[in-house]
Formats: C-alpha cells, sequence, structure tokens
C-alpha cells in the first residue's frame, strides 16, 4: 500500500463520513479490539496507512476501517518533524490526520499516551473514575467531534499567525487556556482523580523551538497548517475498563 496524496472529492467524502482517526503502536488488547468491531460496524472510521498496517499484522481488518492519505506532501513533512522529536512516526501520522480531517483520535492502546506524554505532547486530560458502557464512549466520541469541529478554525488562523510573528511561546498559552475552556463538555465524567479518559493533544508543544522549519513547510503551503490543530484523544482501554 503506497502513500497517496488525496484529491479534493475523497477529502470531502472521508471528512464527512469517518468519526475518529485509530492509533496504536502495540497490539491491542482483546476486549478494546471487541470494542471497534462492534463500534465500527456501521459508521466508518480513519486510519493512516502505517496504522493499518499494524492492524492487519495484529490480524484485525475491516472495510470499514478507511484509510487517509495527506492532502498535501507538506503534512508528511509535518509527521517527519513530529518523528524527529522522539515521538514514533505511526503516532505523528495518526495526530496529523486527525487534525487535517478535524476528527478525534481514538487510541487503542496505553502505550501511546505514554508517548504522547514524554514527548510533552499532552495539553490537558481529563480524569475519571466512572465505569463507561459503549453507549457512553459513543457519547464522547460525538462530543469530540464538537469540539474540534468548534475550535479547529480559530486555532489554525491563530497558529498561521503565530509562525508569521514567532510567537509560538505565546500561543502555547493561549492554546493551553482554550482545552482548559473546553474540558467543561466532558462535565458528565470530569473529575478530579482517577484514570485519563481524554487528553487533548498539541503537538506544536514538542516543536516550540522550530519556527524555522514549520515556517519553511507552511510558507509551501498552507494546506500543511490544517496538521497544526489540537485533537482530542480517546483513551479506550481505559474507557473500557
Amino acid at each position: 500500500m503506497k502513500d497517496i496524496e488525496v484529491d479534493p472529492i475523497l477529502y470531502i467524502s472521508l471528512i464527512k463520513t469517518i468519526r475518529g482517526v485509530l492509533s496504536l503502536i502495540s497490539k491491542p488488547k482483546d476486549y478494546v479490539l471487541k470494542w471497534l468491531r462492534r463500534s465500527i460496524r456501521w459508521r466508518p472510521i480513519g486510519a493512516g496507512l502505517s496504522t493499518i498496517r499494524l492492524l492487519k499484522q495484529y490480524g484485525f481488518s475491516s472495510k470499514t476501517i478507511k484509510p487517509q492519505p495527506f492532502p498535501c506532501s507538506e503534512l508528511k513533512e509535518i509527521t517527519n518533524l513530529i518523528s524527529a522529536h522522539g515521538l514514533d512516526k505511526v503516532i505523528a501520522e495518526a495526530i496529523v490526520l486527525a487534525s487535517t480531517y478535524i476528527v478525534p483520535v481514538i487510541i487503542l492502546d496505553e502505550a501511546v499516551l505514554d508517548k504522547l506524554r514524554k514527548t510533552n505532547s499532552v495539553t490537558y486530560e481529563i480524569l475519571s473514575q466512572k465505569e463507561l458502557k459503549d453507549k457512553d464512549i459513543k457519547l464522547h466520541m460525538r462530543i469530540s467531534e464538537y469540539s474540534i469541529k468548534d475550535y479547529h478554525i480559530d486555532v489554525i488562523s491563530r497558529i498561521e499567525r503565530a509562525i508569521e510573528e514567532n510567537k509560538l511561546e505565546e500561543e502555547l498559552k493561549w492554546r493551553e487556556k482554550l482545552c482548559i475552556k473546553d474540558s467543561k463538555r466532558y462535565w458528565r465524567i470530569k473529575q478530579n482523580r482517577g484514570k485519563t479518559l481524554i487528553v487533548y493533544i498539541d503537538i506544536l508543544r514538542a516543536l516550540k523551538d522550530e519556527y524555522a522549519s514549520l515556517s519553511k513547510i507552511t510558507g509551501k503551503s498552507r494546506y500543511s497548517l490544517l496538521g497544526l490543530g489540537i485533537p482530542i484523544g480517546l483513551i479506550i482501554p481505559a474507557m473500557l475498563k
């Protein structure tokens, strides 16, 4: 399966139909894969080509998992830049695709969360001690879609100005405040302790010193700015425990 760049018709189709981007780095637990099989029965979900290869390696495939190509080659460059800062390329790919397609990251194994934390890519975590059922997970997947879609254009417009003016540090502070404010949407499960169920992912935190590289990449294509949003990650193994 080769990397391809998407045509506008396919991009619009995917952006209107998929409800998330799958992410994993190691083999998910059996109960997680059973949940995935249940959850994608009727509505498709997206995945990067690297993730699809991993899933097939672990014996899992489905026609409702839709391959997500990059709309432009510069988004691959951003993925490579993130990877150069210590985040596995398969995870970086999922984050950039989630931002580009404006959907949440559906994290299938907790090793992904560990990697995100180690690279300082998590800006806010939602904790909970509550037990969630499938309908609760489905609800919060939908809420996370609303979150990302509501603030995406503001985030992308602001990051373009921040890169032009070399004000990434200031922008990071604004983005963190945005995530804290937006987290109120999750009042049904949000508590001060417990397991991490939902995270706000901001790879700009890992790239804050890469002004020159970001300026070069985004200068070649404004479409690359789509990959610099703040996708939300749902930690499925923690939600199912």
